[in-house]
């Protein structure tokens, strides 16, 4: 998270008094650089970000145990096909 002026940037609310950005990155898996970026509020959390971000087959995917999101997580393991 990014802290910012509110006051510069009124879209960026975080709390009352206070601003904020998140960048929500996808890595290139080959290089390991961004490839998609996405910037918004402070207070959006990344598991709603990632509903927005494009990603490659055979992209890994890193999250944490509050970032669960069935709806997100169902089309990606249903196009997953295992060995026989």
């Amino acid at each position: 998270m990014i802290d910012r002026c509110l006051s510069l940037y009124d879209w960026a609310k975080f709390r009352q008094t206070q601003g904020a950005i998140t960048w929500h990155r996808v890595l290139d898996p080959d290089g390991y650089l961004p490839c998609f970026g996405l910037v918004t509020e402070g207070k959006v959390a990344d598991v709603k970000a990632a509903h927005q971000m494009p990603f490659a087959p055979e992209t890994s995917v890193v999250d944490d145990r509050g970032d669960n999101d069935d709806r997100l997580l169902a089309p990606w393991t249903a196009s997953i096909s295992l060995p026989a």
